[in-house]
């Protein structure tokens, strides 16, 4: 059968009365609140005061104790604060003393000359380990108290911090690595397995035999003395001892020992104004860390639930993801179908790709020799040479009739001509400025670019002619071509657009491109 929890025992000294359940209370905690009045001390008999009077506020206090507080760590702070009001206004000359005191009774218990590992790390931690603990969180000390005070299991310690056993461990670890800082800026640096080893074999030692049994009968009979006698110095004592020793001799002299002691019990009234402040502080922090616990349980609830959203999101994110994705491979398919039954459809035959191609190798040839005739100014009747017109064709080479055609070219007033049978330019234009587009044309595609031309520059070239010639209209190109006196807008759109229109072949002539034209 498993032992009752300390709050078990208290609640049920709390609500019955039962003598059993608080003797085993002092019996569980006497050793650890008798070790730590005795470090704060520095007296034996004081710690026995000190630690009966603990027990005597537990008792007290029973019933109004919450279940969330640790048992252990509420003793040792109690033990603490106690021991502090016995200590009156002469602590700090006293905690000097008390360090002396340890130190000179720790070389007693063995060979000064040669202590173990254990006894000389002790030695140097006593002094000044109960301040670094107090210096610790209440989270914190409560976990170095149960598992190296008390020396308790890793499960023992999550249960009575209502975690598991692995968050037990991080939380020792990390609270024993704090400990280690604070003594480190003390001057005791060690590590932390030093010290877990040194506190644990020395931190609590055996109380006095009786002194378990006295304290529980004191609270028990409630023949004890009163918090206010046991929180009393021995320096007091002796105060009120000398005062009823000079009263029984008599006169002034008891007067001034009683004036005395009662500026000492002032002084001691106002030490204890401080702790109050110190408690009330204390239990505000365990307050504010217990609402910050339920606080972080609640945010672990809504951080759990999230997750499941966020897991379930994922999955219908996911199912649409598959779904567009079947559907972008059907979409596909269909296009790539269709597309295959057009090109099927409207590819024209190898033939009429060939003549295609000879045609615009053939406007090639018929816009260079042009051009080279508008830079050299020759007339209609001059004959050019496939040396004049290579600077003016692409690559700057004759192209070559992919049917195997030889092309013949020279005189100007002729347009160029392929052996083979349909590949051949019309020999002539219909209208003056269509014409001059033509031309200007061929230039740009034989040039790589594109020579800008405007509509007002042709009508006003024309009209020169006319009004030259009696008001003839010019019969030729070569006729008004020396009128033009300026260029002006580009081909490209035009070109582009009638090449998209039928397969990326080149226009044969001027009309072609007059349902694309934009002026």
């Amino acid at each position: 059968m498993a032992e009752p929890t300390d709050h078990e025992l208290l609640t049920r000294f709390a609500r019955t009365g039962d003598e059993a359940a608080f003797a085993a209370l002092v019996q569980r905690h006497v050793n650890l609140v008798w070790s730590a009045a005795r470090r704060f001390t520095g007296d034996d008999t004081l710690a026995g005061e000190v630690t009966q009077a603990v027990f005597i506020i537990l008792a007290q206090k029973a019933g109004r104790l919450s279940a969330k507080i640790i048992l252990t760590g509420w003793l040792y702070q109690t033990a603490r604060l106690t021991a502090a009001n016995a200590l009156k206004e002469n602590r700090r000359r006293q905690h000097r003393e008390h360090q002396a005191y340890m130190e000179s009774t720790l070389n007693r218990g063995g060979d000064a000359s040669s202590p173990t590992a254990n006894e000389s790390i002790w030695q140097q931690l006593a002094p000044v380990l109960d301040e670094a603990m107090h210096a610790l969180r209440t989270a914190d000390r409560d976990a170095v108290l149960l598992r190296y005070f008390e020396n308790k299991s890793l499960a023992d310690v999550g249960a009575a911090l209502g975690v598991t056993e692995d968050a037990a461990r991080v939380r020792v670890n990390r609270a024993l690595d704090k400990l280690r800082a604070l003594l480190a800026k003390q001057g005791i640096k060690f590590g932390a397995t030093a010290i877990a080893t040194a506190v644990a074999a020395n931190a609590v030692s055996a109380a006095p035999v009786a002194l378990a049994a006295s304290i529980t009968t004191a609270v028990l009979t409630g023949t004890s003395l009163t918090l206010a006698t046991i929180a009393m110095t021995t320096l007091q004592k002796i105060a009120v001892t000398a005062a009823l020793t000079v009263t029984i001799g008599g006169g002034l002299f008891a007067a001034k020992q009683a004036h005395d002691a009662q500026n000492a019990v002032h002084t001691l009234q106002a030490q204890q104004a401080p702790l109050a402040e110190q408690v009330q502080q204390l239990q505000a922090e365990r307050d504010k860390a217990t609402n910050q616990i339920a606080w972080m349980k609640e945010e672990l609830g809504k951080n759990e639930k999230n997750n499941l959203e966020l897991l379930k999101l994922r999955g219908e994110v996911g199912l649409l993801r598959n779904q567009l994705t079947g559907a972008k491979q059907t979409d596909e398919a269909i296009q790539a179908s269709l597309t295959n039954q057009k090109s099927q459809a409207s590819t024209p035959d190898t033939k009429t790709i060939e003549m295609n191609k000879c045609l615009n190798n053939l406007r090639q040839i018929d816009a260079a020799m042009q051009q080279y005739a508008l830079e050299h100014n020759l007339s209609e009747t001059n004959v050019v040479t496939a040396e004049n017109i290579l600077p003016y064709l692409i690559q700057a080479q004759i192209p070559q009739c992919p049917s195997g055609g030889t092309y013949v070219f020279g005189k100007l007033n002729e347009v160029p001509s392929c052996s083979v049978p349909g590949h051949a330019l019309p020999s002539s234009v219909e209208s003056p400025a269509i014409g001059l587009k033509y031309i200007l044309l061929q230039s740009a595609i034989a040039k790589d670019r594109f020579a800008p031309i405007k509509s007002a520059d042709i009508k006003a070239a024309i009209q020169r002619y006319k009004d030259s010639h009696d008001g003839q209209a010019p019969q030729s190109q070569g006729e008004w071509l020396l009128y033009l006196t300026a260029y002006g807008s580009k081909y490209q759109a035009a070109i582009e657009a009638y090449a998209n229109a039928h397969y990326n072949q080149m226009p044969t002539n001027a009309i072609d491109l007059l349902p694309y034209w934009q002026e």
